[in-house]
């Protein structure tokens, strides 16, 4: 909570002259820090979820002037849903776009989130014999959640 130092300023000062300093992710002014809103909008996406070791195939369509940037990324789950959490390692003065597809039929995209926006929009989707598309996805040095729902995958006959 006391990482994010603020050095106190003049106009912080309380009427009796003590500085009140500016530490945490809430501050006594109560506005939210970039920060501070960003490990709220991870802890709600990914709560109730643990690491893990799924690891379809995928790959990144950043869109323009995102070519040629690494996409980094990581997977969390829990019996219902998997997330995939990912971003870059450049900030961007401008918007950046990608797309995943997720060559993996056990999946359906719901919703995503950069964990600085204000709420999560739904996950634009194609779908193909083995394979899930998801485009329009913002590209940022702000991860960004990625939530899929887990589909029952019929189990195949063997004999």
């Amino acid at each position: 909570m006391f990482t994010a130092y603020d050095p106190p300023m003049e106009q912080d000062a309380l009427p009796e002259g003590t500085i009140v300093l500016n530490f945490g992710m809430i501050p006594y002014d109560l506005r939210p820090r970039p920060w501070g809103w960003a490990i709220r909008n991870l802890n709600v996406l990914t709560g109730e979820l643990v690491p893990s070791v799924y690891a379809p195939l995928l790959s990144w369509a950043p869109e323009f002037p995102g070519t040629g940037e690494s996409v980094y990324h990581l997977w969390m789950e829990n019996d219902d849903y998997y997330a995939l959490i990912y971003w870059i390692s450049n900030q961007s003065p401008i918007d950046i776009r990608t797309g995943v597809v997720i060559y993996e039929t056990g999946v359906d995209p719901v919703m995503y989130q950069n964990l600085m926006m204000e709420k999560p929009f739904p996950a634009d989707m194609n779908r193909a014999l083995n394979m899930v598309v998801v485009g329009n996805l913002p590209l940022a040095f702000t991860p960004t959640v990625l939530i899929f729902k887990r589909l029952e995958v019929p189990s195949q006959a063997t004999g």
